[in-house]
């Protein structure tokens, strides 16, 4: 097969089929090429792509320099991409890329599930109905077509009325009949009045309260839509922008939140709390739980709080990672599940069948380590890819943030398990700077030297006012300077009373 066949543009559906299928990407040359043969194919235009990596291999020299040219294409002439292979390494690859280059992270299993995705897309982007007469003067769907029925029905009375009179009545009657016929047409024009504000203004005045609500940040209500006109379809086309719109704030925000967490030493329940929530109100659903994997049990628990799920509900929400369970599916593969019958669902474990109807599940993967999965359960209408997607962006800023909470937790544990043994050791235990200045003593050590409380020996010079003997300071600061620590150093320490007290 020659490079260029690989490239397929079907201009009807405007996307474009590109097929790595089997290729071998090594060289800059291979690279160049598909970027010259992409813009030769759409002609300029941008379009949607749907790319075949299945059994594609990609030097590892070659990764970033692929991943800079496919971004540059993708912001040239893309207006959505998607990507599929049945290898868990080539999509990670790619997922690497996404993360690396910036890029959407539309990465599938199969080609089914690519196109479907790139359908939704389609099918959320309204396109432009053509003009036809029929349409334009169909009273049900054009404002042009109900005030043209309108005003014939009034003229086509007018008319009646004034051949009836000028058969039937003299002329006197006739000059009444002329002016009550101009009254008729007044009272036609403020009918058209109350009808143009009812009809058009009072809905352009909501459309603008819902714009000035969105520009401040306010809670989106969305307009009723009850009619097919032109009016109606404008309505409906601000409804959709609005709620995209929100969506796209709602993973700003949460994004901004992850990020503004970073390195604040935030604990796990606080992420939890922040992720579920995020989440759950970007995708309009009912609940959203997140569940890590503990090493020490060797099973991955629901973590408290959820959005959406009491808490004591959580605690039955626990996993062996061999368990057949979506959640644990998930753990195991590093992929994304999703359901929209989770009733009729063989892995939704019974442990959660509840109220269960959709379903949504991605890992939570942070570098090598696989922490868990977020589970978002419950969407009317059901989840869509597009939203697989998104919870995967946020899944996989929240890994990396929920990995440093886990592991400053760890240290902060360990650091009260040697303040506990610090303190209650019966072994006189201190720390000390380089020089000798105490820096911290536990409470057998200030007993032993005859202080009150350890307070009273902090700043003092163990090695200057402490030790006596020449021999021992001498000693102690060779091997500290030498090793970098002492030991079986024995000495004479001085008490608070001067008396001498042999240490070791």
């Amino acid at each position: 097969m020659q490079f260029q066949d690989r490239f397929v543009f079907d201009a009807r559906e405007n996307i474009l089929f590109i097929d790595l299928a089997g290729l071998r990407i090594e060289t800059r040359e291979q690279v160049d090429e598909m970027r010259r043969l992409v813009p030769a194919t759409l002609e300029g235009r941008r379009a949607y792509a749907v790319v075949n990596y299945e059994g594609t291999e990609m030097a590892p020299e070659i990764v970033d320099y692929y991943g800079e040219s496919i971004k540059d294409l993708y912001d040239r002439y893309s207006l959505k991409t998607v990507r599929y292979s049945s290898s868990g390494l080539t999509r990670s690859v790619l997922r690497y890329l996404g993360a690396a280059k910036d890029l959407e992270s539309n990465i599938f299993a199969t080609r089914e599930e690519a196109i479907r995705a790139i359908q939704e897309i389609k099918d959320r982007s309204r396109v432009a109905k053509k003009l036809s007469a029929r349409w334009l003067f169909d009273p049900r769907r054009s404002l042009i077509g109900k005030f043209t029925v309108g005003w014939l029905i009034v003229l086509l009375a007018l008319l009646v009325g004034y051949f009836t009179s000028s058969v039937f009545i003299d002329s006197a009657q006739l000059q009444l009949a002329i002016e009550a016929a101009i009254v008729s047409l007044a009272v036609t024009a403020a009918v058209t009045v109350g009808i143009l504000y009812f009809v058009i203004l009072k809905p352009l005045r909501e459309m603008e309260e819902l714009a000035a609500r969105l520009t401040v940040g306010g809670v989106l209500e969305p307009l009723e839509v009850k009619r097919q006109d032109e009016i109606g379809q404008l309505a409906q086309t601000i409804n959709e922008a609005a709620l995209q719109l929100q969506q796209e704030i709602e993973r700003s925000s949460g994004l901004y939140h992850i990020s503004l967490m970073m390195g604040t030493g935030a604990e796990v329940s606080q992420i939890c709390e922040l992720l579920t929530r995020k989440i759950a109100r970007l995708l309009g659903a009912e609940t959203c739980v997140i569940l890590l994997y503990d090493e020490r049990k060797k099973r991955i628990h629901a973590q408290v709080p959820a959005y959406g799920m009491a808490d004591e509900d959580l605690l039955s929400l626990s996993f062996a990672p061999d368990e057949s369970s979506i959640a644990t599916l998930v753990f195991r593969t590093g992929e994304a599940y999703m359901t929209n019958d989770a009733r009729q669902d063989p892995l939704l474990s019974v442990k959660a069948v509840g109220n269960i109807r959709e379903l949504l599940a991605v890992p939570l993967n942070a570098g090598q380590h696989m922490l868990g999965t977020i589970e978002v359960i419950n969407k009317q209408g059901g989840f869509r890819e597009e939203e697989k997607r998104l919870v995967t962006i946020f899944a996989t800023q929240a890994a990396h943030l929920l990995r440093n909470a886990q592991l400053f937790e760890q240290v902060r544990e360990s650091e009260e398990r040697y303040r506990q043994i610090f303190e209650s050791a019966v072994d006189g235990l201190y720390r000390s700077t380089p020089q000798g200045e105490l820096v911290n003593i536990n409470p057998a050590l200030a007993a032993m030297l005859g202080y009150d409380s350890r307070e009273e020996l902090e700043g003092v010079n163990l090695i200057d006012e402490l030790v006596l003997s020449d021999a021992a300071r001498t000693g102690l600061q060779n091997q500290l300077t030498r090793e970098g620590k002492a030991l079986d150093i024995e000495c004479d320490l001085r008490r608070q009373t001067g008396e001498l007290m042999p240490a070791r």
